[in-house]
């Protein structure tokens, strides 16, 4: 069945034959995503956004970006690498609820520096934070919680594009914004990687591989973008 909302025509598969015809047969043909204001977009210009998560289709471009993830971040060799690095952050954990024994502590909140820590460690070999909240990434929770906020409030420009320009809700300007202060948090980590000679770079880090490969500023963070979204909207 389908269902208008504004002058979008939205198709809504209401059986299991018709899900399986989207989601199995015509899977690449319909894997494409509808892109509102709000999708956190460095740059319209990156070609079909350089984002794994917000492509228009899943093209051989998509295909190209997923390699490059599952080469230098998710595949066996990078997730070993790693493997000091997170048993490492793991006991930082326990020895910190060691030195609180008999107080009361938030335990959600010392799981989610350690797993931000094990993230940006595997992208950037560096703590956001400590688990008193404080270091680069200490802003980073509330810009996620900010950037979800966004992506699920009903703007207009979305349901009559025509009106995309004129930005009634303010909604392409706060996404401008929290895209600029997720950038800033790492914005010197990348300079400080370009000032190495790429010839003898040696990869630790996803940075490392992205530099190597040649990606422009916008290019790399793009996708540390749809990485941090990824993962911490499951803590």
């Amino acid at each position: 069945m389908s269902i208008r909302l504004g002058t979008q025509i939205n198709i809504i598969a209401s059986s299991p034959a018709a899900a399986r015809e989207i989601l199995k047969t015509h899977d690449k043909i319909l894997s494409g995503r509808y892109l509102t204001h709000a999708t956190p977009l460095i740059s319209p210009s990156l070609n079909n956004n350089f984002s794994l998560g917000f492509s228009n289709e899943c093209d051989d471009h998509w295909k190209s970006l997923r390699t490059i993830c599952k080469a230098d971040l998710f595949s066996a060799k990078p997730l070993e690498s790693q493997k000091i690095s997170r048993e490492k952050k793991v006991m930082e954990l326990v020895s910190f609820l060691g030195s609180k024994e008999g107080e009361l502590v938030n335990l959600a909140d010392l799981v989610y520096v350690t797993v931000t820590n094990m993230l940006s460690n595997a992208l950037f070999s560096i703590d956001f934070l400590d688990f008193e909240g404080q270091g680069i990434g200490k802003g980073l929770r509330k810009l996620i919680t900010q950037e979800a906020e966004l992506g699920v409030t009903v703007n207009l420009s979305d349901l009559y594009p025509i009106l995309g320009g004129l930005d009634f809700q303010g909604i392409q300007k706060k996404r401008k914004e929290i895209l600029g202060k997720f950038i800033t948090i790492w914005e010197n980590i990348i300079k400080e990687g370009r000032k190495q000679d790429s010839a003898i770079l040696v990869q630790r880090d996803f940075l490392d591989a992205l530099i190597k490969d040649g990606y422009t500023n916008d290019q790399i963070n793009q996708l540390i973008v749809v990485c941090l979204l990824s993962h911490m909207h499951i803590c």
